[in-house]
Order: structure tokens, then C-alpha cells, then sequence
């Protein structure tokens, strides 16, 4: 599309269409239909281009984190299980009420 026919659909396309009465966008409309631009350099392509070049590095930082885990050190442990058995996904519950205010309180019970 050229410039001019970009002029042209800016002045024939309403966007008020785009939106409801409240401004939000309809079904089917976007501010940004492309999405976000992938980024050419990232921390995770730089850390896999290291990595296929040089693989041994992947069995040294296995190990640090294997050891800092054994080592208490609680991150390092929370890393490693999400990794190995995924994270633990968070319950839901769908709550329907009155329109009253509901308190939910949690209670952990401790069994040493």
C-alpha cells in the first residue's frame, strides 16, 4: 500500500467503528494486529547461541544448580523443580454470591 492509499483509508475508515461505548475495542478489532516486534537480541537467544556453540556449559551450569539446591538455597530450588516437573499451576474458583463481600481466610496447618 502506498502512501496515498493510505491517505485515502485514513479518511474513509471511521474508526469510531473500532470501538464500543465504553472505548474498548469490538471483536475482531486491534490497536496492533502485527503484535509485538520480536526482538532481534535477546538474554534467551544470546544464552542459546552460547550454549549450541559451546555444551559443555550446559553440563557446568547444571551442576552449580544442582549444587546451590542441595545447598538450601531456595531460588535455586524452585528453579530447578519448575524446570524438571513444570510449574504448579495455581487453583481456580469461580465464586458467584449476592453481591455480598466474601471473605475467604486460609489456614495452614502445621504438621511437625
Amino acid at each position: 500500500m502506498n502512501n496515498d492509499e493510505a491517505e485515502e483509508r485514513n479518511k474513509t475508515d471511521d474508526r469510531r467503528d473500532w470501538r464500543d461505548e465504553r472505548g474498548r475495542f469490538l471483536p475482531g478489532n486491534n490497536a496492533n494486529p502485527e503484535g509485538r516486534p520480536r526482538k532481534e537480541l535477546s538474554l534467551t537467544s544470546i544464552a542459546k547461541a552460547m550454549l549450541e556453540a559451546h555444551p559443555e556449559m550446559a553440563e557446568e551450569i547444571t551442576k552449580k544448580w544442582l549444587a546451590q539446591s542441595q545447598a538450601g538455597l531456595t531460588e535455586a530450588r524452585r528453579d530447578l523443580q519448575d524446570r524438571i516437573e513444570g510449574k504448579v499451576p495455581l487453583p481456580s474458583v469461580k465464586i458467584e454470591g449476592g453481591g455480598e463481600p466474601i471473605v475467604i481466610r486460609v489456614v495452614y496447618e502445621d504438621k511437625r
